[in-house]
């Protein structure tokens, strides 16, 4: 499955649970359904069945949700809306806990103390780790907290730039980006937590004494870990969906050294590539090559996988206008009347001084953007809607913390 457990009752459930009694009994009935929904984290502990349905596409639960009961109101007085740096934070990321417990103001002593007790807790029930395996959903929510994680990197000046906080907020930013990427496939059928308060490189030659002009090479970020995740995620994926663990092969690329170009065989890559930067070995010819024409792969990878009108269908012409600009809602504080959304705008450009063969050279590639505000509940936005505040530029504002590694123009 994609997500993990049901939320509310299926109709498959029902018909079993329907077949198995003798006659009807509408009470009994309503006690077997809520026996295989199991203990769900509602806000109203004293009416737990006011979350049973029986629907089609059911809502499942997804461990990041539990986590915002216990870090609002009233566990945390007077903070009536969570942030998406809650999730990263309760799953151990250092640099999300610190940008977390900074916003949280006057509150931040009820805020770490509660955010000790979940992070404790859910290291005993088996933390993110125990749940990857389990769904896709939770494969990726393991796979962006490795993006948000400094992978070990040896000492040394090669690899420093990776090792400052400029760096590991710039990870972080990207994880939440990520996060709402994921959020927003989910949102149809992901239970929603409701809170209250009632109570391609361009790159330019760095001048050196000695006249040699090396063939300028690519870098790619050196996380061993997070590749190494993402070709598992999506072996697991292959196995799950095509029944071949090996997966498909886009059908717009051909190159010998790849016999498969899918997301695992192109993940396995770049952790071998990542793996050499991290000990300081120079990249190979074939790497070198897979570097520079990795913007062919990638084109290759969305557009040639199988693709006949689907690539597109999901979203119609709005969403090739729109980009990755996306926005959903992840909470909502009914006696505020008002939704938490997070949002994706335009592609930052990256600029990293990387080592290379003779000095150092600059080189470009790209950060999602991440943006986090508060909407009426009445007027949730939409993608189109979102899509034209970003064409106009009329977009909130960015999180204080993004000044470390982000320079307006």
């Amino acid at each position: 499955s994609f997500m993990g457990r049901p939320v509310d009752a299926t109709l498959d459930q029902l018909a079993q649970e329907l077949d198995r009694m003798p006659g009807f009994d509408a009470r009994e009935l309503e006690r077997r359904l809520l026996a295989r929904r199991g203990e769900v984290p509602i806000r109203d502990a004293d009416n737990r069945d006011r979350a049973l349905f029986v629907t089609v596409f059911p809502r499942r639960l997804g461990l990041d949700v539990t986590f915002f009961r216990a870090l609002t109101h009233p566990a945390v007085p007077g903070r009536g809306m969570p942030s998406a740096l809650d999730v990263f934070a309760a799953l151990g990321d250092a640099r999300a806990r610190e940008h977390a417990v900074a916003a949280a103001g006057a509150s931040h002593r009820r805020y770490q103390a509660a955010l000790d007790a979940l992070a404790e807790k859910t290291r005993a029930g088996g933390s993110l780790a125990g749940y990857a395996s389990t769904d896709l959903y939770h494969g990726w929510l393991a796979l962006l907290v490795a993006v948000a994680t400094p992978p070990a990197l040896p000492d040394g000046e090669r690899l420093a730039f990776a090792k400052s906080l400029a760096w590991r907020d710039r990870q972080l930013y990207s994880a939440l980006a990520g996060y709402t990427q994921l959020k927003h496939s989910a949102v149809l059928y992901a239970m929603q937590d409701m809170g209250v308060e009632c109570d391609g490189d361009t790159s330019y030659l760095v001048a050196v004494e000695e006249p040699i002009l090396p063939a300028v090479r690519g870098f790619v970020e050196p996380n061993v870990p997070l590749y190494e995740g993402l070709a598992a995620l999506a072996r697991e994926a292959y196995r799950r969906l095509f029944g071949d663990p090996e997966g498909p092969t886009a059908d717009r690329w051909a190159d010998e050294t790849v016999p498969r170009l899918n997301a695992m065989n192109f993940a396995r890559e770049l952790a071998e590539i990542a793996r050499a930067e991290v000990a300081g070995r120079p990249l190979t010819d074939e790497q070198a090559r897979f570097v520079e024409l990795v913007g062919g792969r990638l084109e290759a990878l969305t557009l040639g996988m199988g693709r006949s009108e689907y690539a597109f269908s999901t979203g119609g012409a709005g969403r090739e206008e729109r980009g990755v600009a996306l926005v959903t809602d992840i909470h909502s504080n009914t006696d505020r009347q008002q939704a938490l959304e997070l949002g994706i705008g335009r592609i930052f450009d990256l600029w990293v001084v990387v080592p290379g063969e003779v000095g150092e050279t600059l080189t470009q590639g790209g950060v999602l953007s991440f943006y986090e505000f508060t909407a009426p509940m009445s007027e949730r936005l939409t993608d189109a809607a979102w899509g034209e505040r970003v064409a106009s530029g009329t977009l909130p504002p960015r999180p204080p913390w993004t000044r470390s590694f982000i320079e307006e123009r």
